[in-house]
This record gives C-alpha cells, sequence and structure tokens, in this order.
C-alpha cells in the first residue's frame, strides 16, 4: 500500500467522522432556533469555520496517525514518498471528482438560494458540496490505487 494510498483512507475517515459529528451537533441547534436572529448568522459563521478547521486538523492527524500504525503491523521501517505519474493522474482525477461536486454544491445553492431558501441551508449546500467532493475524491483515488495494485 502506498503512502498516497494511505493518505486518501485516512483522510476518507477522517471526513466522515468530523461531518457526521457536525451534523449530529449542528441540527439540534438549528431545530431549538440557536441559528435564527442577528446573532445567527455569525454563530453560523463559527460553526462552519470551526468544522473546516478541524477537518484540516483531523485529516492531518488521520494521515499521520494511519501511517504510524501502518508502519507498526507491517513493520515497513519508512514509507516511500515517491510520487510517479500514475500518482499524479490518481489525483488529478480525485481532483476532478472534487470540482464537481464542489461546483454542483453550489450550483444547487444559488438555485435554492434564488427559491428564497434560508442562509443556514445555502450554506450547507455549500459546505457539504464541497465536503461530499472530497469523500468522493478520495473513494475515485482508493479505487483507483485497488485497481493499479
Amino acid at each position: 500500500m502506498t503512502y498516497q494510498h494511505k493518505t486518501a483512507m485516512a483522510s476518507l475517515i477522517a471526513t466522515v467522522l468530523v461531518y457526521t459529528i457536525y451534523t449530529l451537533t449542528v441540527l439540534p441547534m438549528y431545530f431549538s432556533g440557536g441559528f435564527d436572529g442577528a446573532e445567527g448568522a455569525r454563530a453560523l459563521g463559527w460553526a462552519v469555520l470551526t468544522v473546516i478547521g478541524v477537518a484540516i486538523v483531523a485529516n492531518i492527524l488521520a494521515t499521520i496517525l494511519f501511517s504510524i500504525l501502518h508502519a507498526i503491523v507491517t513493520r515497513e521501517p519508512k514509507p516511500s514518498f515517491v510520487v510517479d505519474e500514475r500518482d499524479r493522474l490518481f489525483e488529478m482525477q480525485g481532483l476532478r471528482a472534487f470540482l464537481y461536486s464542489g461546483g454542483l454544491g453550489f450550483l444547487l445553492a444559488m438555485i435554492f438560494l434564488s427559491q428564497g431558501a434560508t442562509f443556514f441551508v445555502v450554506i450547507h449546500l455549500i459546505l457539504f458540496g464541497f465536503a461530499t467532493g472530497d469523500v468522493l475524491s478520495n473513494v475515485m483515488r482508493h479505487k483507483l490505487y485497488r485497481q493499479g495494485e
């Protein structure tokens, strides 16, 4: 299993975990009126910024921990950080999936906004469009590495 393959798996796990916890935390706040009124947009902004920051840190930590655990289990002394043309191709295909999903989330958000959706819905369509793109990107990279082995 290459370092890039391990990174894709760790990122996938971390992203799904972070956004699941975020959803389970924010939905009760939304239904109880935590994002209503003048302070609602500020609270929503902080919630979204927090989940983005936590997702970045979680991806970094997951990659490090996954690499350490994999090295302990397989007894590989040092991972290979060599990136060849195949790795770049897999990365580009994952990036394409990420950008398509993020763009689709933004487009849906603008459609919903034009139809009178709330700020909460619009922001979360964009956020989850990019989160879905991250998941799709990592699933695609994982699948491509599995096929290429």
